[in-house]
Protein backbone atom coordinates (compact mmCIF):
# COMPACT_ATOMS: atom_id res chain seq x y z
CA UNK A 1 0.00 0.00 0.00
CA UNK A 2 1.41 3.19 -0.93
CA UNK A 3 1.93 5.77 1.99
CA UNK A 4 0.29 8.97 2.16
CA UNK A 5 4.01 10.89 1.40
CA UNK A 6 4.47 8.41 -1.60
CA UNK A 7 0.94 9.09 -2.83
CA UNK A 8 1.35 13.64 -2.11
CA UNK A 9 4.46 13.22 -4.30
CA UNK A 10 3.21 11.47 -7.24
CA UNK A 11 0.01 14.03 -7.12
CA UNK A 12 2.31 17.12 -6.58
CA UNK A 13 4.64 15.76 -9.25
CA UNK A 14 1.87 14.73 -11.80
CA UNK A 15 0.45 18.62 -11.20
CA UNK A 16 3.34 20.22 -11.77
CA UNK A 17 4.19 18.49 -15.09
CA UNK A 18 0.41 18.91 -16.25
CA UNK A 19 0.99 22.97 -15.02
CA UNK A 20 4.21 22.95 -17.68
CA UNK A 21 2.06 21.84 -20.46
CA UNK A 22 3.44 18.29 -20.45
CA UNK A 23 0.46 15.51 -21.09
CA UNK A 24 -0.05 13.44 -17.82
CA UNK A 25 -2.20 10.26 -18.11
CA UNK A 26 -3.18 9.04 -14.50
CA UNK A 27 -4.92 5.77 -14.58
CA UNK A 28 -7.21 3.98 -11.84
CA UNK A 29 -5.70 -0.07 -12.21
CA UNK A 30 -7.99 -2.67 -13.50
CA UNK A 31 -10.25 -3.85 -9.99
CA UNK A 32 -9.37 -0.20 -8.19
CA UNK A 33 -10.90 2.89 -7.99
CA UNK A 34 -14.33 3.53 -10.69
CA UNK A 35 -12.17 0.51 -13.21
CA UNK A 36 -13.98 -2.78 -13.45
CA UNK A 37 -11.75 -5.72 -13.38
CA UNK A 38 -11.56 -6.84 -16.63
CA UNK A 39 -10.68 -10.17 -18.01
CA UNK A 40 -7.20 -10.69 -16.64
CA UNK A 41 -7.19 -8.75 -13.26
CA UNK A 42 -4.10 -9.66 -12.58
CA UNK A 43 -2.68 -7.41 -15.69
CA UNK A 44 -1.70 -4.66 -14.26
CA UNK A 45 0.90 -3.81 -16.62
CA UNK A 46 -1.80 -3.57 -19.94
CA UNK A 47 -3.25 -0.66 -17.95
CA UNK A 48 0.48 0.93 -17.88
CA UNK A 49 0.73 0.05 -21.54
CA UNK A 50 -2.71 1.22 -22.46
CA UNK A 51 -1.98 4.75 -20.87
CA UNK A 52 1.72 5.06 -22.74
CA UNK A 53 -0.14 4.20 -25.91
CA UNK A 54 -2.81 6.59 -25.23
CA UNK A 55 -0.07 9.31 -24.93
CA UNK A 56 1.72 8.41 -27.97
CA UNK A 57 -1.15 8.33 -30.23
CA UNK A 58 -2.37 11.69 -28.67
CA UNK A 59 1.27 13.21 -29.54
CA UNK A 60 3.74 12.61 -26.95
CA UNK A 61 6.94 12.54 -28.49
CA UNK A 62 8.80 11.01 -25.19
CA UNK A 63 6.99 8.77 -22.67
CA UNK A 64 7.87 8.79 -18.79
CA UNK A 65 6.83 6.30 -16.74
CA UNK A 66 6.25 6.72 -13.01
CA UNK A 67 4.86 3.81 -10.58
CA UNK A 68 5.18 3.69 -6.91
CA UNK A 69 4.62 0.42 -4.59
CA UNK A 70 2.57 -1.89 -6.78
CA UNK A 71 1.84 0.61 -9.61
CA UNK A 72 5.35 0.61 -9.70
CA UNK A 73 5.73 -3.21 -10.27
CA UNK A 74 3.20 -2.79 -12.98
CA UNK A 75 5.68 -0.22 -14.37
CA UNK A 76 8.61 -2.16 -14.61
CA UNK A 77 6.45 -4.71 -15.86
CA UNK A 78 5.14 -2.73 -18.61
CA UNK A 79 8.54 -2.23 -19.02
CA UNK A 80 9.29 -5.69 -19.78
CA UNK A 81 6.29 -5.97 -22.32
CA UNK A 82 7.00 -3.03 -23.87
CA UNK A 83 8.42 -2.88 -27.20
CA UNK A 84 11.82 -1.18 -28.39
CA UNK A 85 10.94 2.70 -27.68
CA UNK A 86 7.58 2.62 -26.10
CA UNK A 87 9.08 3.84 -22.66
CA UNK A 88 11.75 6.79 -22.46
CA UNK A 89 12.06 6.93 -19.01
CA UNK A 90 10.90 5.04 -16.08
CA UNK A 91 10.45 6.09 -12.18
CA UNK A 92 10.58 3.92 -10.09
CA UNK A 93 9.12 4.62 -6.47
CA UNK A 94 9.42 1.97 -3.71
CA UNK A 95 8.24 -0.68 -6.73
CA UNK A 96 7.25 -3.88 -6.03
CA UNK A 97 9.44 -6.50 -7.16
CA UNK A 98 9.31 -8.37 -10.32
CA UNK A 99 10.81 -11.57 -11.75
CA UNK A 100 12.90 -10.57 -15.08
CA UNK A 101 14.25 -6.95 -14.14
CA UNK A 102 16.93 -7.14 -16.56
CA UNK A 103 14.35 -7.40 -19.56
CA UNK A 104 12.80 -4.02 -18.93
CA UNK A 105 13.56 -2.12 -21.79
CA UNK A 106 12.90 1.95 -21.36
CA UNK A 107 15.37 4.77 -21.86
CA UNK A 108 16.79 5.28 -18.56
CA UNK A 109 15.53 4.41 -14.88
CA UNK A 110 15.37 5.48 -11.94
CA UNK A 111 15.10 3.67 -8.52
CA UNK A 112 13.87 5.57 -5.64
CA UNK A 113 12.93 4.30 -1.82
CA UNK A 114 13.68 5.29 1.59
CA UNK A 115 16.29 3.26 3.81
CA UNK A 116 13.70 2.13 6.32
CA UNK A 117 10.66 0.94 4.02
CA UNK A 118 10.50 -2.77 4.12
CA UNK A 119 10.66 -2.59 0.22
CA UNK A 120 14.34 -1.28 0.26
CA UNK A 121 16.48 -4.78 0.20
CA UNK A 122 13.98 -5.77 -2.94
CA UNK A 123 14.56 -2.03 -4.46
CA UNK A 124 18.26 -2.83 -4.20
CA UNK A 125 17.99 -5.97 -5.81
CA UNK A 126 15.84 -4.83 -8.82
CA UNK A 127 18.75 -2.10 -9.34
CA UNK A 128 21.09 -4.43 -9.26
CA UNK A 129 19.74 -6.69 -11.88
CA UNK A 130 17.97 -4.27 -14.39
CA UNK A 131 20.41 -3.21 -17.71
CA UNK A 132 22.75 -1.18 -17.33
CA UNK A 133 21.99 0.75 -20.42
CA UNK A 134 19.44 2.05 -18.87
CA UNK A 135 20.97 3.61 -16.11
CA UNK A 136 21.34 7.87 -16.15
CA UNK A 137 24.54 9.28 -17.60
CA UNK A 138 24.56 11.86 -14.93
CA UNK A 139 22.53 13.07 -12.19
CA UNK A 140 19.13 15.26 -13.92
CA UNK A 141 17.52 17.86 -13.00
CA UNK A 142 14.20 15.86 -12.23
CA UNK A 143 15.98 13.48 -10.14
CA UNK A 144 17.04 16.38 -8.22
CA UNK A 145 13.40 17.88 -7.84
CA UNK A 146 12.08 14.88 -6.95
CA UNK A 147 14.33 14.13 -4.03
CA UNK A 148 13.92 17.39 -3.02
CA UNK A 149 9.86 16.77 -3.13
CA UNK A 150 10.95 13.77 -0.68
CA UNK A 151 12.74 16.02 1.28
CA UNK A 152 10.27 18.58 1.78
CA UNK A 153 6.84 16.05 2.08
CA UNK A 154 8.71 14.12 4.81
CA UNK A 155 11.62 15.85 6.80
CA UNK A 156 13.59 13.78 8.81
CA UNK A 157 13.21 11.19 5.90
CA UNK A 158 16.91 9.41 5.46
CA UNK A 159 15.85 9.04 1.68
CA UNK A 160 18.14 6.40 -0.01
CA UNK A 161 18.68 6.72 -3.83
CA UNK A 162 20.74 5.26 -7.07
CA UNK A 163 22.21 8.15 -8.82
CA UNK A 164 23.69 7.92 -12.33
CA UNK A 165 25.49 4.86 -12.14
CA UNK A 166 25.28 1.49 -10.67
CA UNK A 167 28.99 1.96 -8.82
CA UNK A 168 27.56 5.09 -7.35
CA UNK A 169 24.94 5.71 -4.12
CA UNK A 170 23.64 8.61 -2.78
CA UNK A 171 21.55 9.74 0.18
CA UNK A 172 19.42 12.86 1.16
CA UNK A 173 20.18 13.68 5.05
Amino acid sequence: MMTMWLTLLVAALAEQLAGRGHLVVAIDFRGYGASTMGREGKALHQDVLAAVRYARAHGAKTVGVLGASMGGGASARAAVAARAGEIDRLLLLAAVAIENPEAMRAGRFLFVASRDEPMAPSVEEQFARAPEEGMPGEESDLQRRIMLALDQLHRGIDVAHTSPTKQHGGSLN
